[in-house]
């Protein structure tokens, strides 16, 4: 186990015995040894206890490895909101727009039960359908599970007129 990984207990434990000294120097100590492995909880564990500091660490290690989150199935594991967080932002590293729509369709994979169609839809807002090829838009885009409802294909499609009536380059997040 790495130092951080340890770190994690120490903080939660820190939190729950409300020793704020300890509290702030493991958060800190955290922050400063993240990884991919324990950015995700380490991230939860800010935004639940106030600790915002290490939540802007999380987040940065969150987007920086995304592409090594999805492998591990972080990705799959996070809650909407922080997922939804991750695609707005212009810093999200991935290797491209098709990997960020797989990994939002892993994402939909996992949820029991599934999510509702708004919430198919705000993660569908967030994806940069202008930048994936024709080819993956036929092939892999219209036949994803979550892209059955009327509500996912008005965001595919609100997404490519949006682009076509700019005619100006939509900016990409690497």
């Amino acid at each position: 186990l790495s130092g951080a990984t340890l770190l994690v207990p120490v903080l939660e434990l820190a939190v729950v015995l409300h020793i704020d000294l300890l509290r702030q120097a493991a958060s800190e100590a955290v922050a400063t040894r993240l990884s991919p492995a324990i950015c995700a909880a380490a991230w939860a564990l800010a935004e639940s206890h106030a600790l915002p500091e290490l939540e802007a660490a999380s987040r940065a290690e969150a987007l920086c490895s995304f592409e090594s989150l999805v492998r591990m199935g972080v990705i799959s594991a996070m809650p909407l909101q922080r997922l939804c967080s991750l695609l707005r932002d212009d810093g999200l590293c991935a290797a491209s727009e098709e990997s960020i729509f797989d990994a939002v369709c892993g994402w939909y994979n996992a949820r029991r039960p599934r999510v509702t169609e708004d919430d198919v839809a705000q993660l569908l807002s967030l994806v940069r359908f202008p930048l994936m090829s024709a080819a993956f838009i036929t092939e892999r885009v219209m036949v994803a599970p979550l892209m059955q409802s009327h509500q996912a294909k008005d965001q595919l499609t609100r997404a490519l007129l949006a682009e076509a009536a700019l005619s100006s380059p939509i900016s990409t997040r690497w």
